[in-house]
């Protein structure tokens, strides 16, 4: 039986070592000599990690080849291929996958000038590697899985399966590698080991980088809900990795509020790979925008930390118009109508809580506002002619915001992206609007039964619909770019809403 001893433990060092130093000769550019009767050029290709792993790869090739009478038609070809990746970030599972090569193979012509015999000589392992990562983000084990090829032609093939366990420190698995040289009889393995361990150390120090692998996910998104005083909001949370998006199999977690201002729960506990954690958050007596929570967690995906802060407390306040016009002209029978119906309202929009609306800004935060104060006035000033006589309708009423159902408030929406746009939705069914209006009517030969009188209106609503813009120093303020036209009848609007504390 082979054991660590004395000798491995320097041959290790030996190769180790050996290899550490083959980048400086990248540094220069390929050269031939002239060694011991041979011409011999050496070169070397470097093979960085793809993009989100770690590690290198490097292959060295020597040849050598008679240049002398004695040495005429020898020659040694040595290519060496040593290096190996892994991922920078664990799955959601903690597991790290990885790959590892290194291999020799020499070309020979030997014998003696005049007479010579080729050889083909194979030493190589290919390794497929899998790191496992625990809840407390530390590397457990890696799983090691190589073909090992040998000999003369390559002719000696096994199947090895071990394992080893990175040093935290940077040290060596010396049992994984005694174990591996007992199961081949070869230093291979143990090499191996010796040179992937370091790989999945540079990874860990990726993983551990807070946010680097892991993020938090809040719903509602940070800094799109204004709180008043006192009030709670509940924050979803999730732990999930940042390629992909899968939620993390597990971890432990910590949580204070920002600055120690407000109340929250729950502080400290275990992250579940099957639900959300709900973070409860109170506001203080005075909320101010940045408050909030912070939250960090170690996991098998990484470090993560994040912050959960409310938005500011503000509201927009302003006026908005609508203006309806419909105007035919006498035709055959001399009969010409005008009408003109008007809207007019000054709303205070104020932050939604608890809203469960669909955002409509991608993955852009936004926070909804609703129309909580002012009133709306409704207006109509129409008159028609005809041979036969005329009339004319007037009459407005103004309706408080407050004493308006729900169901009248449903489509007085504004919604104000992180980014600074805003989608605003304008719009009333008319029967919210009903009111009165006198009604004068003449005839041209006989009076108008009923020519003077109180007449029902209930055609105005609110037809401006969906407007979107930016927020501008002015505050949300536009007009629409052209009118709004349905069959005869024809809207225009404008709008300017700014903010207030």
């Amino acid at each position: 039986m082979t054991v660590i001893g004395p000798g491995l433990i320097p041959v290790i060092a030996i190769v180790v070592s050996t290899v550490s130093v083959v980048p400086a000769r990248a540094q220069t550019p390929p050269a031939a000599t002239n060694e011991g009767g041979y011409t011999v050029t050496r070169s070397q290709t470097v093979t960085n990690a793809p993009e989100g792993s770690v590690g290198r790869k490097t292959t060295d090739t020597e040849t050598r080849v008679g240049n002398t009478k004695e040495t005429e038609g020898l020659s040694r070809t040595s290519v060496m291929t040593i290096g190996g990746f892994a991922r920078s970030c664990p799955t959601a599972e903690g597991i790290v996958a990885g790959n590892f090569e290194y291999s020799l193979t020499v070309d020979e012509m030997k014998g003696s000038a005049g007479s010579t015999e080729p050889t083909h000589y194979v030493r190589s392992a290919l390794a497929t590697l899998t790191g496992h990562v625990g809840d407390d983000a530390k590397i457990e084990y890696v799983d090691v899985e190589a073909e090992f090829t040998r000999g003369v032609d390559g002719t000696q093939k096994d199947r090895v399966r071990t394992r080893f366990t990175p040093g935290a420190d940077g040290s060596l698995d010396m049992q994984a590698m005694q174990t591996a040289v007992e199961q081949t009889a070869d230093l291979t393995i143990a090499i191996v080991i010796a040179m992937a361990s370091p790989v999945y150390t540079q990874a860990q120090l990726e993983w551990w980088k807070p946010s680097r692998c892991a993020e938090f996910v809040f719903d509602p998104p940070t800094e799109t809900r204004a709180l008043g005083p006192n009030e709670t909001v509940e924050v979803r949370t999730e732990l999930r990795t940042k390629d992909g998006g899968v939620r993390v199999d597990g971890g432990a977690f910590q949580a204070n509020s920002l600055a120690g201002v407000g109340a929250l729960a729950p502080r400290q506990g275990n992250l579940r790979p099957d639900a959300p954690l709900f973070m409860t958050y109170t506001a203080s007596a005075t909320p101010k925008r940045g408050n909030g929570f912070d939250i960090a967690a170690t996991s098998r995906a990484g470090l993560a930390g994040g912050e959960w802060r409310i938005a500011e407390l503000v509201k927009f306040e302003g006026t908005f118009s609508q203006t309806e016009a419909t105007s035919m002209s006498p035709g055959v029978y001399a009969i010409g109508v005008n009408m003109r119906q008007k809207v007019t309202g000054r709303l205070v929009w104020t932050p939604e809580t608890n809203a469960s609306r669909a955002r409509s800004f991608g993955e852009v935060a936004s926070q909804f506002y609703v129309a909580t104060e002012g009133e709306i006035t409704a207006s109509i000033d129409n008159d028609s002619r005809s041979r036969a006589g005329s009339c004319a309708q007037e009459g407005s009423k103004t309706f408080a915001i407050k004493d308006l159902p729900p169901a009248a408030r449903q489509y007085l929406v504004l919604e104000v992206a992180a980014d600074g746009r805003y989608r605003m939705m304008l719009g009333m069914i008319s029967m919210f609007l009903q009111f009165e209006a006198t009604q004068r009517c003449s005839g041209r030969v006989a009076p108008v039964p009923g020519g003077n009188a109180r007449i029902n209106v209930n055609s105005v609503g609110i037809v401006i619909g969906q407007q979107d813009g930016r927020v501008t120093d002015e505050g949300v303020a536009g007009k629409t770019a052209q009118p709004i036209v349905y069959g005869p009848l024809s809207y225009t609007g404008e709008w300017h809403f700014k903010k207030i504390p």
